[in-house]
């Protein structure tokens, strides 16, 4: 059986992607899997319907989906053996450190009881941030530029929090700006589709700053409002620091907590 909701995410990917290049397809393809495997997780679904079955479903060739799934096979997330099916690794795919702000925000925005809503920005190539990246933890080869991604996280219609997210140029395997839809990715599904390169650890920095003028514009708030800021780098494998994410949390709203375990 399918998973709640999939089949209509399925559907409404398929209308907006029916028309793509092959490599396009191939990423689109890609989400829509790395989503059914996010939401079959959660509900405790453990294997994928057929290579044939999700081809159907998603209007694309068997090749695609098998091309598709042996790079998901590559990373953990399923094991295919033949005769018993595609299994869901689920402790390793709901345990895989990312950056997946979306998600994560938007459930944060929904414990406060409202409707949360992520409204993309802008994004463009920079090579000065307007606000200091370069650190001793985050460096690039001179000349490399860096992609800004700016997002903002609504609930019930107020803005509660401020993105900016930067990624390595160097880091890029496709051309973002050519897939349309590329905006109502989360941070993981676009680092998944777009890079050759992904985060295997994220370190969190945090702190309280005051909101500044263009601060204060994004969020609604007064300038000076005191704002928890929380930087977090995300680290490849080898320890390569790819991406730097600044949020801006409105305190005062969110139900911002930090969990420690005594070992």
């Amino acid at each position: 059986m399918l998973c709640r909701g999939i089949r209509k995410e399925w559907i409404r990917m398929e209308t907006k992607f029916s028309a793509r290049e092959t490599m396009d397809l191939y990423a689109q393809t890609k989400v829509a899997l790395l989503r059914m495997l996010v939401s079959c997780s959660r509900q405790g679904v453990e294997r994928l319907p057929s290579e044939e079955d999700l081809g159907k479903q998603l209007g694309v060739s068997r090749m695609v989906i098998r091309d598709v799934m042996g790079e998901l096979e590559s990373r953990g997330y399923v094991t295919r053996k033949r005769g018993v099916g595609t299994r869901i690794n689920t402790h390793i795919f709901m345990a895989q450190p990312r950056v997946d702000e979306q998600l994560d925000y938007l459930e944060l925005i929904r414990a406060t009881g409202r409707e949360p809503e992520c409204k993309y920005l802008s994004d463009a190539w920079i090579l000065t941030p307007e606000e200091p990246v370069l650190d001793e933890t985050f460096r690039t080869e001179p000349g490399e530029r860096l992609l800004r991604l700016e997002r903002c996280f609504y609930g019930g219609g107020i803005p509660l929090i401020y993105s900016r997210v930067y990624i390595k140029e160097s880091i890029f395997r496709l051309d973002y700006s050519k897939w349309n839809g590329y905006q109502d990715l989360s941070i993981f599904e676009f680092l998944e589709t777009f890079c050759v390169k992904q985060v295997h650890i994220t370190l969190a920095e945090l702190n309280i700053v005051p909101a500044d003028t263009s601060l204060a514009q994004q969020l609604e708030v007064s300038q000076g409002t005191p704002l928890l800021l929380m930087r977090d780098t995300g680290y490849t494998v080898e320890g390569e620091a790819i991406v730097r994410a600044n949020a801006y949390l409105r305190s005062d709203i969110l139900p911002v907590k930090l969990v420690r375990h005594r070992i």
